[in-house]
């Protein structure tokens, strides 16, 4: 019993670790997807991107 455990344990672990890369992967795909989008925008003059997907960082 307690050597399955273990292996459940290290299982999940593991389904873990590649759950954080998956999202890592997705954050800067969505990053890198939003810098394409914001640089074929034109600034409005005030520093703001007219159309821009996310609000001016601060």
């Amino acid at each position: 019993m307690a050597k399955e455990m273990r292996a459940l344990s290290s299982q999940s672990l593991q389904s873990t670790q590649r759950i954080g890369k998956i999202l890592l992967e997705i954050n800067q795909a969505i990053r890198e997807t939003v810098g394409i989008a914001e640089d074929g925008q034109p600034e409005d003059g005030g520093g703001h991107r007219a159309g821009a997907l996310v609000p001016p960082r601060r």
